[in-house]
Parts: C-alpha cells; structure tokens; sequence
C-alpha cells in the first residue's frame, strides 16, 4: 500500500491517522458487519468527525483494497470481513505513524 494514495486531496497524514482510527473503533465495535450498518455506520462517523463522506471513504477503500479504485466500498468490507478490515485498517495506521 502506497503511502500517498491513503492521503488524499486537501488531507493531512494527521487528518486521515485521526479519521481511520475513529473508524477501526467503530467498527470493532460492530457485531455484524452488514453493508447497510456498515455504510449507516460509517457516514454517521463522517458527520461526527465533521468532515467529508469522501475524505473518510477513499482512506478506508485503500486501506482496506490497497487501491484507490474498487468495487463498492461496503460490499467489499462485508465480503472482506471485520477481522480482514481491521487488520488492513491497523497496517494503514501503522504506516501513517511512521511504523
């Protein structure tokens, strides 16, 4: 996974660290993993970080597929699975703080 495809446009590496931490806590609390509560999930996480569905998206889809272009972002984390999303979620932090 590249660095610069997790930080997109008018994002900071602090800004998207903060956004897919916010969204690994939300969904390890999740005991189905549907793509409706997922999607519910997620855009109500956008709003309470007070930023863009898109600019909480587009990190989770390559943190999650390592491409910037997928299929759909909540079919593929239901079919992926909550313990294959949070281990790709955990890398992608992992490589924002520098580890």
């Amino acid at each position: 996974m590249i660095l610069a495809m997790l930080i997109g446009k008018k994002m900071t590496a602090e800004t998207v660290f903060t956004a897919l931490k916010a969204a690994e806590e939300k969904l390890s609390s999740l005991e189905n993993f549907s793509q409706d509560l997922l999607e519910d999930t997620l855009r109500r996480l956008a709003d309470d970080l007070g930023i863009k569905t898109g600019q909480l998206f587009n990190p989770l889809r390559v943190a999650t597929t390592a491409r910037e272009a997928a299929p759909p972002l909540f079919e593929t984390m239901a079919v992926l699975g909550k313990e294959r999303c949070l281990k790709r979620i955990k890398a992608a932090l992992a490589k924002l703080a520098g580890n």
